[in-house]
């Protein structure tokens, strides 16, 4: 409290409240040093602002709580780091072996306990996990969305109203892909079966990018058909390729 010793009652209440709207996990205060006593009015603002007020004897050194806090917090970042490498590495094998996003949006689906599906720009289902993410009503859209500030994707929750076999009211997050000319898809997860937490934000950042990439192979190889049947049109209307080859390449593109 030394720094604030010459603050008035209303000043150091004040300075509690900011510390809270910070978002500080607790005030640590050692008495016998500074003060003899934590003033009560400082305990009424931390338990008005829910903010704990811990008092630690004299001989008990600051470093002595630090510590171990901090290992904590560490431990937990490369918990973090952990899971964001091993979800990229189950992510990056499914697009290698070609698997495309119906198996993406299934294995997202096991990571975070809850259906998932993909919609196109005009919301008309593409892949589902579940029926009932189907048919659904939307009731209200929030477009600020808790716990997820760090996630690339544009995306919001929604409150909707389901039809299926869940019938009642329900909570959606919906991530919005945009592609190559500016082609929208939609993931959307259902929290049906329990909240979303931190990490499954993780595993929904994750799928939203290799859907993106996905999506992007795809454009590439319809592009690529698309000039291939140019070149035969032209070759066929110039009667420059032997029969036999414009039978080969015809089969070829289908």
């Amino acid at each position: 409290l030394y720094p604030i010793l010459s603050f008035s009652e209303e000043e150091q209440r004040k300075f509690i409240h900011r510390l809270a709207k910070k978002g500080i996990s607790g005030l640590v205060i050692k008495n016998h040093r500074f003060v003899n006593e934590i003033p009560d009015y400082i305990i009424e603002e931390g338990e008005r602002c829910n903010l704990p007020i811990i008092q630690i004897p004299k001989e008990v050194p600051y470093v002595d709580i630090m510590y171990p806090v901090m290992e904590e917090i560490m431990n937990t970042q490369v918990k973090k780091l952990q899971y964001y490498k091993d979800i990229h590495d189950k992510f990056t094998a499914l697009s290698l072996s070609n698997e495309g996003e119906e198996k993406i949006i299934e294995v997202l689906e096991n990571l975070i306990g809850n259906p998932v599906a993909l919609f196109d720009r005009n919301f008309y289902c593409l892949q589902t996990t579940s029926p009932d993410l189907i048919n659904f009503d939307i009731v209200d859209k929030i477009h600020h969305v808790d716990k997820t500030e760090e996630m690339k994707f544009p995306h919001y929750r929604q409150v909707v109203s389901y039809h299926g076999e869940n019938k009642g009211i329900g909570h959606q997050i919906v991530v919005s892909i945009e592609t190559i000319n500016h082609i929208k898809t939609y993931l959307l997860i259902g929290e049906m079966n329990k909240p979303l937490m931190e990490l499954d934000f993780i595993a929904i950042e994750n799928a939203a990018t290799f859907i993106s990439l996905e999506l992007l192979k795809k454009f590439a190889v319809a592009e690529v058909e698309r000039r291939f049947k140019n070149d035969l049109l032209e070759q066929l209307i110039a009667g420059k390729l032997p029969v036999h080859d414009l039978y080969e390449q015809a089969n070829l593109i289908g």
